[in-house]
């Protein structure tokens, strides 16, 4: 009798515990579906500066203050205050700290490797990168 009382307590907890996860699991999707929304605009202020002869980390960092009071403007101010803090280049800041979105983390990967071909590299990158997501986002708008 305890075992059969002992396995159904365990079961529902497995199944809480399985609950639990898949909500954190829901949120944190939601999370990245929503930074990544806001993603395209955030590329959208670092190429306009990148156009204007700003390097990368100026452009990050304008695009930060135009979109402080939402997630992907908290997320750029964060990755500016590590670069600031640790006094280390926006390079190293975005090969360490990922947002565990897959297209941000990409495209920021994208970012860095045509900085070697030269700043007009970078601005081509971010002006093409910004197009394709504004793409995405008004085909997923159809579709909602």
């Amino acid at each position: 009798a305890y075992d059969g009382i002992r396995s159904k307590l365990i079961a529902t907890a497995d199944i809480n515990h399985l609950g639990g996860i898949a909500s954190l699991l829901g949120q944190q999707l939601e999370i990245f579906s929503m930074l990544e929304n806001q993603f395209a605009d955030c590329l959208y202020h670092i190429k306009n500066r990148l156009r204007d002869g700003q390097p990368l980390e100026t452009s990050i960092e304008f695009s930060a203050n135009m979109l402080n009071n939402i997630a992907i403007g908290k997320h750029l101010s964060k990755l500016l205050d590590i670069m600031h803090t640790r006094n280390i280049t926006m390079e190293e800041v975005l090969k360490k700290e990922r947002t565990g979105s897959i297209v941000i983390d990409s495209v920021f990967k994208l970012l860095l490797n045509s900085m070697k071909k030269g700043r007009l590299a970078v601005m081509q990158t971010a002006d093409v990168v910004h197009s394709y997501l504004s793409k995405i986002r008004k085909i997923e708008k159809c579709f909602l």
